[in-house]
């Protein structure tokens, strides 16, 4: 993730589909690109993050982000690199899903706070990404004590069993 700059169109496509969870090309090409302009910019722009890993293909015209494009956009929008989201274009219907709650949280950076409801798979699916320590700088006190305590346990579990121990066969 790390290892590359996104341009201005990266960033709104980021944004546009996280806002939409999964949005059709047609409607991309409506909504992001001046009237008349070639669909090939698009699709280009698709393509490249598409093999970056940040996007996915749903159906043959049908996208959505993918855990590492929605961490990508979270750092952007605090490093200042891409403007938040405009979440006011949620309908107001549906209100916000679970899982654009803490993505929107997350974006506050230190102002975020931790929503009281919020599934977990959605948030684990962010924080199991190698570039996922890179949310401690610049989130607020709660949400530092909740990574740091994922990410204490996560070590816990991937670590080796200690050598010196006896296991409980040998002892028999």
């Amino acid at each position: 993730m790390s290892a590359f700059t996104l341009s201005s169109d990266c960033h709104a496509l980021l944004c546009e589909l996280q806002l939409q969870r999964a949005a059709s090309t047609r409607y991309l090409q409506d909504t992001l690109y001046a009237p008349g302009a070639p669909g090939r910019a698009l699709l280009d722009t698709l393509d490249q993050l598409q093999q970056w890993g940040l996007v996915r293909q749903r159906t043959e015209q049908q996208w959505s982000l993918t855990a590492e494009g929605t961490l990508t956009l979270i750092l952007a929008v605090r490093a200042g690199e891409c403007p938040m989201q405009q979440w006011s274009r949620i309908p107001s219907v549906t209100g916000l899903e679970r899982a654009q709650e803490v993505v929107r949280e997350l974006c506050l950076g230190e102002a975020g706070q931790i929503p009281a409801y919020y599934q977990s798979a959605e948030l684990l699916s962010l924080l199991d990404l190698p570039d996922a320590p890179r949310l401690l700088a610049g989130s607020s006190p709660a949400w530092q004590a909740l990574l740091l305590e994922h990410f204490a346990l996560q070590a816990l579990l991937d670590a080796e069993p200690e050598i010196g121990r006896a296991s409980c066969r040998e002892r028999v």
